[in-house]
């Protein structure tokens, strides 16, 4: 079934999460990279927002799209947009572990050569969230 366990749930719908190589393309996309990603994460909040509500859409329309090909369902992800109706910031910027713990899930190759490398790109996303860590409150 699907790789990771990692769930959202949002105005009492569970979505399942997925970071994938469509996702990890996405994210090179728009970002240059995973470690990039972290520090736009980081932004001031105001910067921050529309990021953090499309990795969001981009991790369920993913969990949704394996489910959807795996199940034979038609279950549609919210869009950022959508997300950003819905959710209050609060709601919005507390799942920060949530996206890093996806996104951690896919990366993990379970080899140990590639892990090594791919836990210092992870190190950093992770390093660049606890550095924001207190101030959110």
């Amino acid at each position: 079934m699907f790789e990771s366990d990692r769930k959202i749930t949002i105005r009492n719908k569970t979505y399942p999460l997925l970071f994938n190589v469509i996702a990890l393309k996405e994210v090179c996309e728009r970002y240059g990279g995973v470690e990039k990603l972290g520090e736009k994460l980081q932004e001031d909040y105001k910067k921050a927002i529309s990021e953090y509500a499309w990795v969001i859409s981009l991790l369920i329309r993913q969990g949704l799209a394996l489910k959807n090909f795996e199940e034979d369902t038609n279950e549609k992800a919210p869009t950022p947009e959508q997300l950003e109706i819905i959710m209050t910031p609060k709601e919005l910027f507390s799942q920060q572990p949530t996206i890093i713990g996806a996104i951690n899930d896919g990366m993990d190759s379970g080899e140990q050569e590639e892990t090594e490398e791919v836990d210092e790109v992870l190190e950093e996303v992770l390093a660049s969230k606890n550095g924001k860590g207190a101030e959110g409150k």
